[in-house]
């Protein structure tokens, strides 16, 4: 008759022990050699009475089950630990079969996968659950990592490059990277040897075709690299110098730069909260007939002046209408300054990057837009209809 397999159980849970209890005490081919209710028991239970099989959850007080597994292994590297838990994530996986676990299954396991689980651990198979066995087929499967880019340049190099791609000046990659101006200079001028290419611009093709610089989506391949459509056309019809154009051509937008969507959100809030808090500015951003959507809106208008989607003119309409809500207020030239300084305070508070040239470039549009806003049409009746969102660029407003 074959022997009985000695099964040790060690969790701490009253109800789920007393199961496993009775299904061991159900079944001809198993015997339970004791339950523990912590890890340090379990180790002590399993050096004592030796197992085949210990079952053993992973979460315990004092010490886990884990480092239980591991010491158990350690003791007695015949005993087959089989951990039944309720964790499924890869870091509890991983942790129990480095810690020498022969299977593991989660508590959600009927009673006879529980049996077949025991069966095969005794027998020295390695188990999981069905949907664990399949996590870990893909895992071991997946294709490698690719290699990394450009692996001639050294990771900061590849940073400074990532940088370049984006059309970063130095002046900006060296605040970025907390390096000096002559630092990053000479990391420019090693890349551009190693990639074996005479200018910036040639550089920051190849980066961008090997998918470096996070390419906005209105960017299209072409036979040239990365440029924006029509880009090509409009050198040759100015005559100007390649390299500068196709830097300004393939920069990403202020919007882009600054975060995108979620960035202009937190910004918006970020400000409304600064102008609430200001003495000055409270009462009209504390005034009961604001739209109870005004940081959607602010954030979308924002966002398409600063090249991002035109969602604030397909919704809310044109420009006249803005102007119209802050036009015939009198002097607000007050008011406009402390309202770019609560912008500027709002793209910390919102996390924006600290890049010196989009701040720049975030704080000359805001001191543009309150002039143009606020002063330029003191009288509401005189602003014409059809206006248009404005765009504005690194280099400043952008005319059609």
């Amino acid at each position: 008759m074959t022997e009985p397999i000695r099964v040790l159980i060690a969790d701490d849970h009253p109800l789920f022990r007393d199961g496993l209890t009775a299904l061991l005490a159900d079944e001809a081919d198993t015997e339970l050699t004791g339950a523990a209710t912590t890890g340090t028991e379990a180790v002590d239970l399993a050096r004592d009475t030796q197992p085949d099989v210990v079952v053993m959850d992973l979460h315990m007080p004092g010490l886990n089950g884990i480092e239980a597994t591991r010491r158990i292994v350690a003791d007695s590297p015949h005993i087959a630990v089989l951990v039944l838990t309720m964790f499924d994530d890869d870091d509890s996986i991983f942790a129990a079969l480095r810690a020498g676990a022969r299977g593991y299954l989660l508590k959600g396991a009927d009673r006879e996968q529980i049996r077949r689980a025991i069966q095969a651990a005794a027998s020295g198979e390695i188990v999981f659950g069905a949907d664990l066995a399949a996590r870990m087929l893909g895992f071991f499967t997946a294709s490698p990592a690719p290699p990394p880019v450009f692996p001639q340049l050294t990771d900061r190099e590849r940073q400074v490059l990532e940088l370049v791609a984006q059309g970063r000046a130095n002046a900006a990659i060296a605040a970025r990277l907390s390096l000096s101006h002559k630092t990053v200079r000479n990391h420019v001028s090693n890349i551009l040897t190693k990639l074996q290419v005479a200018d910036r611009a040639q550089a920051i093709v190849q980066a961008r075709d090997a998918g470096l610089g996070h390419q906005p989506p209105h960017l299209r391949a072409s036979g040239r690299g990365w440029m924006r459509a029509g880009s090509a056309r409009a050198l040759r019809c100015r005559g100007a110098r390649p390299g500068h154009d196709m830097l300004r051509f393939m920069r990403p937008t202020l919007y882009e730069s600054a975060g995108g969507e979620r960035a202009f959100l937190a910004l918006a809030a970020a400000h409304h909260a600064r102008c609430l808090a200001d003495p000055e500015l409270n009462h009209p951003f504390s005034h009961p007939g604001q739209h109870p959507q005004h940081i959607e809106r602010l954030a979308a208008y924002w966002a398409e002046v600063l090249g991002g989607p035109p969602n604030y003119s397909r919704e809310c309409g044109d420009q006249s209408g803005l102007v119209h809500m802050h036009s015939g207020n009198g002097d607000m030239t007050g008011l406009g300054q402390r309202f770019v300084e609560c912008f500027v305070l709002a793209a910390d508070d919102a996390g924006l990057p600290d890049d010196p040239e989009l701040r720049a470039a975030l704080r000359a549009y805001m001191e543009w837009a309150v002039t143009e806003v606020a002063l330029s049409h003191p009288d509401d009746s005189d602003v014409p209809p059809g206006l248009p969102i404005p765009r504005w660029s690194w280099d400043g407003l952008q005319t059609p």
